[in-house]
């Protein structure tokens, strides 16, 4: 986790990933600006006539220029770039206005001059600007993803609930435990106690929950980047990952009895049948069975 309260503009400023993270980046940052319609031309690399991305905003259509070197550079040197970069906008017929967007500084009087070259035409998104975007909280997974900045800590799942009789011919029967969120945890199972006979009680199955799905994932980034801001599972009961235990032996000794089936069954094609594996519990003497569900196997609540 960072230290630095302003670690986003240090690592911004000092910019090493080169020009096809910066021009992804540059992107993420107009759309959390309020641009749509944004269409990069070729982050990778490869000839875009000066033209890093086409974008529209307030029905307004713009081009625009990325510049995303590595420490603060003359202004001078700024200056030419967005020059460039302008001029190559305003060829086209297509452009009404001009976005520029830079991990450098800009003075208020630097930040006049370039715009006065497009007077009203202009819009600057400079180092500090860029910044203020980067360090909201709903933009946690991209600062993570392009600045490897991971300081928004995963929600845990809620544990398994439990339950407490005290008398005879008591009953619990499992619940499941709520799922983590991006910054909170899930809820727990629910859980009680009864002080009698006959009694019941509805509290966790003793699987932990799982853990949400962090805005990596659910706003389709590359996947090495999703475990962050992801939820984390909650502890699961002693039973509960013991029988996790013999499952998992009981589909090794299917794969070593049939390895034909071994690639369908690793890839997630086919699963290891049913009946083999009710089978097998009833031979170790487990005394439950599984039966299917809609996303694997699913246990019965173990004893309380």
């Amino acid at each position: 986790m960072s230290k630095r309260w302003d670690e986003t503009w240090h690592r911004l400023r000092e910019w090493t990933s080169g020009q096809g993270p910066a021009e992804r980046l540059a992107v993420q940052i107009l759309l959390a600006a309020g641009f749509e319609d944004v269409d990069p031309s070729h982050p990778l690399g490869g000839k875009d006539g000066g033209m890093d991305v086409v974008c529209v905003r307030d029905g307004v259509r713009y081009i625009g220029g990325f510049y995303f070197p590595r420490g603060q550079q003359s202004f001078a040197a700024i200056e030419s770039k967005f020059t460039a970069d302008l001029e190559s906008a305003r060829d086209r017929k297509e452009a009404e206005a001009f976005v520029f967007v830079t991990n450098q500084e800009l003075r208020l009087a630097e930040r006049k001059t370039l715009k006065a070259a497009w007077p009203d035409h202009v819009t600057l998104y400079h180092l500090e600007r860029v910044t203020s975007l980067l360090d909201q909280p709903t933009l946690a997974g991209i600062r993570a993803q392009f600045l490897n900045i991971d300081d928004e800590p995963s929600g845990r799942g809620g544990d398994g609930g439990s339950g407490t009789i005290l008398g005879n011919r008591g009953t619990v029967i499992g619940g499941n435990a709520g799922r983590g969120g991006t910054g909170g945890s899930g809820g727990h199972g629910g859980s009680g106690t009864v002080v009698g006979d006959d009694a019941l009680v509805i509290g966790g199955d003793g699987r932990g929950g799982r853990g949400a799905r962090g805005p990596t994932e659910r706003y389709g980034f590359d996947t090495s980047t999703w475990g962050y801001g992801r939820g984390g599972r909650g502890p699961d009961t002693r039973e509960y990952t013991r029988r996790l235990e013999v499952l998992t032996q009981i589909r090794q000794e299917y794969l070593d009895r049939f390895a034909e089936d071994a690639p369908y069954i690793l890839a997630g094609i086919d699963a290891v049948p049913i009946a083999w594996v009710n089978q097998r519990l009833d031979e170790l003497g487990e005394g439950w069975h599984v039966v299917r569900g809609d996303e694997g196997y699913v246990l019965p609540p173990p004893p309380q």
